[in-house]
């Protein structure tokens, strides 16, 4: 019999752009919200093309973090783009 993974009840989108700085503190702020409350939650990040190291940073940290998913865009395509792919992109409760 196959177990099925429970659903994350929680999807945060992150369009990130050159945030290298704020990014990994960005995310560790959901967690530590949803952990405490015992939430079921996923992370999804779309990098819009930053010209920083933003992206490596995620890359690193989403080695220790299974919660995380990336994405980089090839081209810049602004913030309502991108969290539109993001919103494509998530496994969280939907309406």
């Amino acid at each position: 019999m196959v177990k099925k993974t429970a659903k994350p009840k929680i999807s945060f989108l992150i369009a990130a752009y050159n945030c290298e700085k704020i990014i990994t503190s960005t995310i560790r702020s959901a967690v530590v919200a949803c952990k405490l409350k015992n939430i079921k939650f996923e992370i999804i990040v779309v990098d819009d093309f930053s010209s920083d190291q933003t992206y490596q940073k995620l890359e690193e940290f989403k080695k220790r973090n299974k919660y995380l998913k990336i994405f980089k865009n090839k081209k810049n395509l602004g913030f309502a783009k991108s969290i539109h792919k993001a919103a494509k992109k998530a496994k969280g409760f939907k309406i």
